[in-house]
């Protein structure tokens, strides 16, 4: 049985959201506070620790700490949750950050400490003392100690700005300071502290009369992070008219646009190791740079830019950017289609973004309620039309604005807000599929925005898709009462409902996006392509307040992204489509002549026309591909996929030559290659997958780990893995060494994991074994129960002239889609848990064409064994297994086998406190 994340209900996920805006570790602190004392004019982020605290700013950008009293002034590691707690800090490491400058040193040669850690208790490590030396000079000083520093640095002068850095080691106690470090590896001093260890909440800062006092020491730019590089380097604040004449001021009502790329031209020209700091308040978005083309190509409004700088940082605390539609239009836009997109990421290696939230005023969908709904006399069975109305929630709408244009929608549960999926119209054009007429409408003195629309269906229609009522148990005239998404076009060029992305990286190398929040905007959250390692923790895309969706397409888009991505303790929430998705290498097609012997040269093109990622050089490996009419089938060596070395490439435009040390025997022209060499690793743990209407996670790479991770409410599949050779982008090759263990999957709309590639659509024939290979699936709870009304299911209850439910049918139905498994596969120790026996899996496991699967130990209770149908493969339609009713027939026991390994024979009925594994013995080998 797994080991729960969480007890699983819609009341808990929401008790989540509801505490994410204080998930942010750490702070960066510019001390740009009016003259005061901290505790009041930085609006309580500094406190009183112990007595009047009377620790001052000035009004220049500096904190004042002196030897008149004794007054410590702290503030929180991390922010309460809503519980008054303070979690602990998440990694073994803490460094800190600050700028001094001392204008008098202590009275006397022992001189105190100024800084330190603490818990809430009052337990303090981390110790920074500072000591005379003469009048004029001076040491820094550590210890975990309240007297005496362990270790000093040399002497310093007075009246001379340093910066410091300093690190605790949260297991040892050590603490490490450096003075003006050039990188992590310069001199430094060092603590030696093996006493009790406790939770860091708070770091403090310190005034004392004893012992000679601390003199009189300016602190500036305090920066609290979990690695060196974001906290060391040249600070550029947004807010100070140092970097331009108008800088972003936090919490008024003015565009702050300027400021902020002042602050960002100010850290280019810099170059390496700078920090762009937004100082704790909410700023405004709104204006781009319209002469800007960004290099990935997309036509989207950026309003900031940042290109070719290394270890860069940008850095919020309790930070806000409220982003709005830009006034300017650029080539091909019109100002009501211009959303603006505030970061395009370009070459910048060592990129980190923390402590940020960031949402639209506006994004590219509306929430509504229907009205009465029309159903007309359908002119063919899939071609229908129905007209009704649609009251907007919130603020009546701007008449004769074509920002509110109607080009989608979709329908969602009145109670819940959750997906339906049971209509769902995209018409990109709109112009043809769909009517629209907008209204405002005063009623006892208050007035609301109506739309009257006219909705069509016709599945020969590109660009559109209503489902096909005929195969629904289900009528349009449901709609009344339910909740819509109205989806708006949003971007000049880009004519649809979809618009830019929050933010785009490209082509840059170790990414980390940490503590940041996304609320509801017009495209995907982050759109990278080409990136090398990325890390991405607590990172939350949800909806903004009043809205049902938080992006209009994909949470995390990571397109041709390689090395090592992670996704640690994210919560992706109401994503217009997959929450998140990874596509790490694209198929070549083979062209010209094949060698049957060496030299092995080969060459070949992109399969959908367009070279993107690096060029193949000697030493990567490939793998090959034939294409079938049906058939995604992998060459092989013995039971794996054959590979090959790459012994020397060169590439002209978008044609690839390239000699391998060997070639699979019958590779022909026009079939596929793809490099294994460069997918991605990819590792999910501690995630929360909350009711989006696609699929929680898509993923085309190898060496994949998904753990302790809850996909609930998602309106198709919790897990979807894609081989895709033959899709525009060529997104590839197919999941490979997957583990998947103590995962939450409940609700999901179609299988909560599946396989699945496009060059093969349910009931047609599956690739065959070995384009998936080598998954552990283990620990796992699955329960097609569902709190909020998710109908995905319905969508393909067709049936093949009356031979039962076919294999799409089983694909929605299945809690396992696994088809195309080679290699080594185990399924053990799930539970398919659930009490409702007209609500279960059928069938629990589909495994059509795999082999080398075994099964250990999986709970199926109740009565869904009664429901489970099993297919062998065959020409489509398959042939059913008749549902088990009572003691299993004919060859029955190759189909179902007890918990306790031994073989229903026959001698004695299965009863509904049994277990049972479900497979296909005749595909999988032995069945263990």
């Amino acid at each position: 049985m797994p080991l729960l994340k969480y007890p699983y209900s819609v009341f808990v996920v929401s008790i989540l959201l509801a505490l994410l805006p204080q998930r942010s570790f750490g702070f960066g602190d510019p001390m740009s506070y009016s003259s005061g004392y901290l505790s009041s004019v930085s609006d309580d982020l500094w406190f009183s620790w112990i007595n009047n605290s009377e620790i001052s700013a000035d009004g220049y950008g500096k904190a004042w700490i002196g030897s008149s009293r004794n007054d410590t002034m702290a503030r929180l590691l991390r922010r309460l949750d809503s519980q008054g707690q303070v979690q602990s800090w998440p990694t073994s490491e803490i460094y800190a950050r600050f700028d001094i400058n001392v204008s008098s040193v202590p009275s006397a040669g022992d001189g105190e400490y100024f800084l330190s850690f603490s818990d809430w208790a009052g337990n303090r490590r981390g110790r920074v003392f500072i000591q005379r030396v003469t009048s004029s000079t001076f040491t820094l000083g550590v210890s975990y100690a309240w007297i005496h520093p362990v270790d000093t640095t040399g002497s310093l002068s007075v009246n001379t700005d340093y910066t410091v850095v300093i690190k605790l080691d949260t297991t040892t106690k050590e603490l490490t300071l450096w003075v003006d470090p050039t990188s992590e590896a310069s001199t430094s001093i060092v603590s030696d502290d093996n006493s009790s260890q406790f939770v860091y909440d708070v770091l403090l800062l310190r005034q004392s009369n004893v012992y000679g006092g601390v003199g009189s020491i300016s602190i500036d730019n305090v920066l609290v992070g979990e690695t060196f590089n974001e906290v060391w380097g040249e600070i550029f604040d947004v807010t100070d008219s140092a970097h331009g004449a108008y800088p972003a001021v936090a919490g008024d009502s003015g565009d702050d646009s300027e400021g902020i790329r002042q602050a960002i031209a100010a850290a280019e020209s810099y170059g390496d190791h700078a920090i762009v700091l937004f100082p704790t308040g909410d700023y405004i978005v709104t204006e781009t740079d319209a002469d800007y083309v960004p290099e990935d190509g997309n036509a989207y409004l950026y309003a900031c830019h940042l290109e070719e700088i290394d270890d860069l940082v940008i850095e919020g605390s309790d930070s806000r950017l409220l982003v709005k539609s830009s006034t300017a239009a650029a080539s091909g836009y019109s100002p009501n289609y211009a959303m603006v997109s505030p970061f395009f990421f370009n070459d910048c290696d060592g990129l980190t973004l923390k402590n940020l939230f960031i949402e639209w005023e506006r994004p590219s969908f509306t929430v509504g309620t229907v009205g009465e709904v029309t159903e007309e006399t359908p002119i063919t069975n899939y071609n229908q039309q129905w007209s009704f109305d649609v009251t907007v929630e919130g603020p009546p709408l701007e008449l004769g604005n074509d920002a509110w244009t109607v080009c989608g929608i979709s329908d969602m549960d009145a109670s819940t807000g959750l997906p339906l999926m049971n209509i769902s119209v995209r018409d990109k054009s709109h112009t043809n599929f769909i009517d629209w007429e907008l209204d405002n409408v005063t009623d006892g003195g208050v007035t609301t925005s109506v739309y009257s629309l006219t909705v069509r269906s016709n599945i020969s229609s590109s660009g559109i898709n209503v489902h096909r009522t005929d195969h629904l148990d289900y009528t349009m005239a449901q709609l009344e009462g339910s909740k819509v998404l109205l989806h708006h076009p949003s971007g000049g060029s880009v004519r649809g409902p979809y618009g830019p992305p929050s933010m785009s990286a490209y082509q840059c190398d170790d990414v980390t996006m940490r503590d940041v929040t996304l609320g509801s905007n017009s495209g995907m959250g982050l759109k990278a392509s080409e990136c090398i390692n990325m890390a991405f923790t607590r990172v939350d895309i949800l909806p903004s307040d009043g809205q049902l969706l938080s992006t209009a397409k994909d949470g995390l888009f990571l397109s041709l992204c390689t090395g090592d991505i992670s996704f640690d303790d994210c919560i992706l929430s109401g994503n217009g489509d997959d929450s998140i998705n990874v596509h790490a290498t694209k198929f070549i097609k083979l062209t010209g002549t094949i060698p049957t012997s060496s030299p092995y040269t080969v060459t070949g093109t992109p399969a959908d026309g367009s070279f993107t990622g690096p060029a193949p050089q000697a030493g990567d490996t490939y793998a090959f591909v034939k294409i079938g009419t049906n058939l995604h089938t992998p060459y092989l060596s013995g039971s794996s996929i054959y590979t090959a070395t790459v012994t020397s490439a060169s590439r002209a435009g978008n044609v690839l030559t390239i000699t391998f040390d060997g070639l699979p025997a019958g590779l022909a022209v026009n079939e596929y290659m793809y490099r294994t060499s460069s997918l991605a690793t990819v590792s999910v743990t501690d995630c929360v997958f909350y009711g989006g209407i696609a699929r929680g996670l898509v993923l085309s790479t190898e060496d994949i780990t998904v753990t302790n991770s809850i996909f609930e409410n998602i309106a198709f599949n919790g897990i979807y893995f894609l081989a895709d050779p033959k899709k525009s982008g060529a997104q590839a090759p197919g999941a490979k060494d997957v583990t998947i263990s103590g995962c939450e999957f409940i609700g999901c709309g179609a299988a909560p994991i599946a396989n699945y590639s496009p060059s093969y659509s349910p009931p047609s024939r599956p690739s065959e074994a070995g384009m998936f290979a080598d998954y552990t699936i283990s620990g796992n709870l699955f329960d097609p129960e569902s709190s909020a009304g998710i109908n995905a299911k319905r969508l393909a209850r067709s049936t093949t002239g009356g031979t039962g439910e076919d294999v799409r049918t089983a694909y929605m139905q299945a809690a396992l889609f696994l088809p195309s498994l080679g290699g080594t596969n185990l399924i053990e120790d799930n539970d398919f848990g659930g009490t409702n026996p007209d609500n279960g899996f059928a069938p629990v496991v589909l495994l059509n064409h795999s082999t080398g699967v075994s099964l250990y130990d999986n709970l199926a209770t109740g009565m869904y064994w009664r429901r489970s149908r099993l297919y062998v493969p065959g020409t489509p339609p398959y042939d059913p297994v008749p549902d088990f009713t009572g003691t299993p027939t004919g060859s029955s026991p190759d189909y179902l086998v007890e918990a306790d390994e031994e073989a229903i024979d026959g001698s004695g009925n299965p009863t509904t406190s049994d277990s049972y594994y479900f497979g296909y013995p005749r595909q999988l080998g032995d069945l263990q």
